[in-house]
């Protein structure tokens, strides 16, 4: 059960660095976690910080990074798929723990 939280948060860091307009509440359904109280507790306890306090820290090293005007990269629909209710669901072809992370 450990390794999936793990790869549950990994797959949440990703979503969160490329889609910044995505709640958070949002990116960890897509990852699978059943709650947001959950996904905030298992997130901070794995990483040490909340899932927005990493979203802003992860855009404010990438504003520093990329020249001025320039945008942020994109999120692909390989990477989230939110469906037209919001909630989560994997990209198909993907099994139950995701291929690539």
């Amino acid at each position: 059960m450990g390794r999936l939280r793990q790869l549950r948060v990994e797959r949440a860091q990703l979503l969160l660095r490329r889609c910044p307009d995505r709640p958070a509440s949002a990116v960890g359904r897509a990852c699978g976690f059943p709650s947001d109280t959950q996904f905030h507790r298992v997130f901070r306890e794995l990483t040490g910080m909340t899932p927005v306090g990493h979203r802003d820290a992860a855009a404010a090293a990438l504003t520093a990074q990329r020249p001025h005007g320039a945008p942020a990269m994109p999120a692909t629909e390989d990477e989230i798929d939110l469906g037209a209710n919001g909630k989560g669901r994997q990209p198909p072809g993907t099994s139950r723990q995701w291929q690539a992370i």
